[in-house]
């Protein structure tokens, strides 16, 4: 239960608005280390990562007084970093998308059985976010934006500016790698049900 001097991210938000730092500095507090770690998830670069966190909390400042949210304040800010990390990576010389990363590859069309393996939901999350985390960074980065952040293949391929069959090629190439390691790990019906791989 939340105490009385608790101030709702609504209330903290009205106050922003209207230019008020103290409300900026407390919300900036509460969803820091979440913001953090949801870009590292995508920079796997701790400095990089603090400097886009803040980056996108000045953006969302500087946004202030035409903000307009319609969802939680964290669902809205998320749009921010992500917004943030694809400019990133988009604009950094070590990471470049290219068009001619293609995989050509065919994905099994074996029915598999539902019923074979049953996990507790604590295991399948550990293994699976093993098996993203060693993901080549490109495949990863796609997998995450369209599986996580819920981005069409066309958003992301304007993101990053390059074609939707380059996105198309990651996904594909990043669910059959994903696909194999969870097979060697017997949690594939999960797997299969939760990214819809067949």
């Amino acid at each position: 239960m939340k105490n009385e001097g608790y101030i709702t991210d609504e209330v903290l938000i009205e106050k922003i608005k209207l230019g008020d730092e103290n409300a900026f500095r407390l919300l900036f507090n509460r969803y820091y280390k979440k913001s953090l770690n949801l870009i590292y998830r995508y920079v796997k670069d701790v400095p990089t990562a603090e400097d886009l966190t803040q980056v996108s909390f000045v953006k969302f400042w500087q946004k202030r007084n035409n903000l307009d949210i319609q969802t939680n304040f964290f669902s809205y800010f998320r749009r921010i970093c992500i917004n943030e990390t694809l400019t990133y990576l988009a604009n950094n010389k070590r990471f470049i998308f290219s068009d001619s990363d293609v995989w050509d590859m065919e994905i099994s069309e074996d029915p598999f059985d539902e019923k074979e393996v049953q996990l507790k939901q604590e295991e399948l999350e550990q293994k699976l976010g093993a098996a993203i985390n060693n993901l080549p960074e490109k495949c990863r980065i796609v997998f995450m934006l369209n599986r996580f952040e819920y981005f069409t293949h066309k958003e992301i391929a304007q993101q990053l500016n390059i074609s939707t069959k380059t996105i198309e090629n990651h996904m594909t190439k990043a669910l059959k790698l994903l696909k194999d390691v969870m097979l060697q790990s017997s949690v594939i019906t999960a797997l299969c049900i939760f990214f819809k791989i067949f």
